[in-house]
């Protein structure tokens, strides 16, 4: 038994003990521990590690492959990892997918780059250098065009949004966005998708700040 799964047995352990007790209170001092403690401990307890002996052959290798597929691609969240795992054969819902992800440690993505990096840095001495955090410069632009940003950001979901003709779904909206850096002028457009942001539609509105540059007499020359 690791380190970690005997502290998880011994939280388990604490937690039952003052559950069957009837004061809770007095049962925390008893064990000496504070109340705020046993409640954390409780909500824990199903995320925790559990003995995978408990889980059937068929768990065990969706588990598996939730997690390879993890660690193949450390950016991609719960909905992106199901999607993908489903479209490959393996059914499996996002909800169950960042369960698993808690279980091991790995439901974010800084913790699976740490773990690669680790890893890494154990069987061949490489080490996947820190980001950045301070000044990192600035943009700069002379004229209209020299530069234009893109960006996208997630407004909000909005059950009544038919995404379908005649069917009403759960729509994601995004708002695209684009700004001339030279000017700050800035072109914005809200559309709604299933789930991610389209690339249909930022390059919709790439052709649009390229006509409109056109139009006033700007050459495009980069993003």
């Amino acid at each position: 038994m690791t380190v970690h799964s005997a502290l998880v047995t011994y939280r388990r352990q604490v937690v039952a003990l003052i559950e069957s007790s009837p004061n809770k209170r007095a049962a925390c001092a008893a064990a000496g521990i504070h109340p705020s403690t046993f409640y954390r401990w409780r909500n824990k307890t199903d995320l925790d590690v559990a003995d995978t002996r408990q889980l059937s052959w068929l768990d065990r290798r969706v588990e598996q492959r939730v997690v390879a597929a993890a660690l193949a691609n450390p950016p991609a969240g719960p909905q992106r990892l199901a999607d993908e795992l489903t479209a490959n054969g393996v059914r499996v819902n996002p909800s169950k997918v960042w369960r698993i992800l808690k279980r091991h440690r790995l439901n974010t993505r800084r913790l699976r780059y740490a773990l690669l990096a680790s890893h890494r840095a154990v069987s061949d001495g490489f080490t996947i250098p820190e980001r950045a955090t301070g000044y990192v410069g600035e943009l700069e632009a002379s004229v209209p065009g020299d530069l234009v940003q893109f960006d996208c950001f997630h407004v909000g979901s909005f059950k009544e949004t038919r995404l379908k003709r005649g069917k009403t779904t759960r729509g994601q909206i995004w708002q695209y966005t684009a700004i001339d850096v030279a000017s700050s002028y800035t072109w914005a457009q809200l559309a709604a998708t299933s789930h991610n942001p389209s690339p249909a539609i930022t390059s919709e509105l790439a052709h649009r700040v390229a006509a409109d540059l056109t139009t006033n007499g700007w050459t495009w020359k980069a993003a």
